[in-house]
């Protein structure tokens, strides 16, 4: 069952709230950025290979969030009091992975997305 079929079994009517996050796998890409961030190894291998959110959004990410929004716009689901992005955390590893161009560039971008959502009764 992929994700699209597995929320459509929830009560999405009564959504009230949706948090959006970007995952990736942490790769090599990742691995080198800790590591340049002066991380140790062991922090390192807790993290590397597995999927982690928080991180900037994919294409698959904002895929996924265009079509969420649809749901919204289309009266499929509840309307929300709030869309919350999360990204980055607390911590020298989060410190690492957080790059404020990337907020500068994400945060215009998803804003507009759920700004040209039609909301009905809105």
């Amino acid at each position: 069952m992929d994700a699209r079929e597995y929320i459509a079994l929830l009560p999405v009517e009564r959504t009230q709230e949706i948090h959006l996050t970007g995952i990736q796998q942490f790769d090599d890409r990742w691995i080198a950025v800790l590591r340049g961030a002066g991380l140790s190894e062991s922090l390192i291998a807790q993290f590397a290979g597995r999927w982690q959110d928080h991180l900037p959004f994919t294409d698959a990410d904002w895929e996924f969030t265009a079509w969420s929004l649809d749901q919204i716009a289309r009266g499929r689901w509840g309307h929300p009091w709030i869309i919350a992005l999360e990204y980055g955390g607390v911590g020298p590893l989060w410190e690492a992975v957080t790059d404020p161009d990337i907020l500068a560039t994400q945060i215009p971008r998803l804003a507009a997305m759920i700004h040209a959502c039609q909301v009905p009764g809105s």
